[in-house]
């Protein structure tokens, strides 16, 4: 019987083999990989990092389309009325505003016979009256040369009464021939204002209206018809109280001569006056 033993069978109960191992033998094939266990419980979370460094800022985007503007809100109310401020000092005067009266001869009547005469020594004896379009045949004064007239007639009144205190400040007119004329003496024409009370047919020259025309009508000089000469006062300071019925009146101072004088035909006569508030 051989001394080395072919197989140890250990068995726990009976103690230690005293046989020695056999040689290990070769590794078998790897078993079927079992089933995936389950998924372990999620860990605590981490620690949270340090912050980065803020990046650029990046490009600013187009601007969006501006939206539909909203309803009008409810008016609030009123705020009570804050206390009167006080006055302004008074701003300078303005300048007067005056009132413009134009005068004219009328188309109507040229061709007509009129009355403005002087006699031998060049003295006035009759005037005419004017409007605005209109005029008289002519008035005869009280005496030669004088400054008082009394119509008589209606034919023989024009005139307007003032409507507030006034001062007659400007006068000016043109006088002229209706047709070609030579003159046989030196003719100034002139224009003045006639006032008379109210209630009154009175008339009296304003001696400082009189405005005579810058030139004179010569002695043996043709004028042609229309061709007129004026005159001018400015810088006039006549009082006309309201009520004052005022006459606007165009007369002839003329060269001596051993004839009395008679206007041939119709004058040409347009101009106007300035009157301001007093």
């Amino acid at each position: 019987m051989s001394s080395k033993c072919n197989k140890v069978i250990c068995i726990p109960s009976y103690g230690r083999c005293t046989c020695p191992r056999g040689v290990t033998g070769a590794t078998g094939p790897q078993g079927i990989t079992g089933i995936t266990g389950a998924q372990g419980i999620t860990g605590p979370t981490g620690i949270r990092g340090v912050t980065g460094p803020t990046g650029p800022q990046g490009v600013t985007g187009i601007t969006g389309a501006q939206g539909i503007t909203g309803p009008t809100g409810i008016r609030g109310i009123t705020g009570p009325t804050g206390p009167q401020g006080a006055t302004g000092a008074t701003g300078v005067t303005g300048a007067s505003v005056g009132t413009f009266i134009p005068f004219s001869t009328t188309p109507l009547n040229i061709g007509s016979a009129i009355s403005l005469s002087n006699n031998e020594a060049g003295e006035t004896l009759s005037i005419i009256l004017f409007g605005y379009g209109s005029n008289t045949v002519g008035v005869d004064l009280t005496a030669p040369n004088s400054n008082v007239f009394v119509p008589s007639s209606r034919t023989q009144w024009l005139a307007f009464k003032m409507p507030f205190d006034g001062v007659l400040k400007t006068l000016t007119f043109g006088f002229a021939f209706e047709s070609d004329n030579t003159p046989d003496r030196n003719i100034t024409p002139y224009a003045v204002i006639a006032t008379a009370p109210e209630n009154s047919n009175t008339f009296t020259f304003e001696a400082s209206s009189l405005t005579y025309t810058n030139q004179t009508f010569l002695q043996s000089v043709l004028y042609n018809g229309f061709e007129a000469i004026t005159g001018l006062s400015t810088n006039l300071n006549v009082p006309l109280p309201l009520g004052t019925q005022v006459s606007i009146c165009i007369g002839l101072v003329t060269s001596t001569s051993d004839s009395p004088y008679q206007f041939p035909g119709y004058p040409i006569v347009s101009g106007g006056i300035l009157i301001e508030p007093q």
